[in-house]
């Protein structure tokens, strides 16, 4: 049997573990009380993670996945203590991890896997354009790494508003110098309003700011007038309210 460990900042339905899971294999998400007591994060920013983390979960589950899932309520430990924990229990053959977006997560694995006696193994991550390895590629050689340069590279390896010259459809690459203005001349300019965001879905939300107050006094405040979702579903509804004529 084989582990999944899900990331809070990788909940994504393409999660690629997704297509390689087994009947027997399990997802693992860990709520840690020491990796968000590092800093003081914003009360809803834990309220989000937290009910984001629950719901992807339920939807693991509807989906006939095996999950196995510390909550805060389960006790306060940090992801060694969990982990330890969770292979006693399963005894996994290994741990598969997308590769983290931190830097310190993906330096603190290997130790992890030491300590736990376990192989944690890396998953190529799917969130982002360019691969670490193609930028690597990129940047290999290069003095120095400019953005605009990059940027220029990935219009043309995608193919995004490039013309059959391969030059940039209307003859500029960037349009910066006009989207710097301040607030006061772009009110002037009486924009429309995009509609009200829906409501997002609660079923977590009241339950997480409960167990964030209790667990991370310092973000005392509520976690009320919320409006970012945590289910897929909340947040297709969220994205469609950008998308207007």
């Amino acid at each position: 049997m084989h582990a999944f460990w899900i990331l809070g900042d990788q909940l994504s339905p393409t999660h690629p573990a997704l297509k390689l899971a087994k009947s027997d294999d399990i997802f693992l998400l860990l709520e840690s009380s020491h990796r968000a007591g590092k800093l003081r994060y914003h009360q809803h920013k834990l309220v989000l993670l937290y009910s984001a983390m629950r719901h992807y979960a339920e939807e693991l589950r509807q989906q006939g996945f095996r999950v196995h899932y510390h909550a805060l309520e389960d006790g306060p430990q940090d992801y060694l203590k969990s982990l330890q924990a969770f292979v006693q229990e399963f005894q996994p053959e290994s741990i598969t991890v997308m590769q983290p977006n931190e830097w310190a997560m993906q330096e603190a694995l290997p130790a992890l896997s030491k300590k736990i006696k376990t192989p944690i193994q890396l998953l190529p991550s799917n969130q982002f354009l360019v691969s670490r390895d193609d930028f690597q590629r990129w940047a290999s050689g290069k003095k120095s790494l400019l953005m605009a340069s990059h940027y220029q590279t990935q219009r043309r390896r995608l193919n995004i508003l490039i013309d059959e010259q391969g030059e940039p459809e209307g003859g500029q690459w960037s349009y910066d110098s006009e989207n710097r203005e301040g607030a006061k001349s772009f009110a002037r300019q009486s924009p429309s309003r995009p509609p009200a965001a829906p409501a997002p879905t609660r079923r977590h939300h009241t339950q997480r700011d409960q167990d964030r107050q209790k667990t991370f006094p310092r973000t005392s405040r509520s976690g009320r007038n919320f409006l970012a979702a945590g289910d897929t579903p909340g947040v297709a509804r969220l994205v469609g309210t950008f998308h207007h004529p």
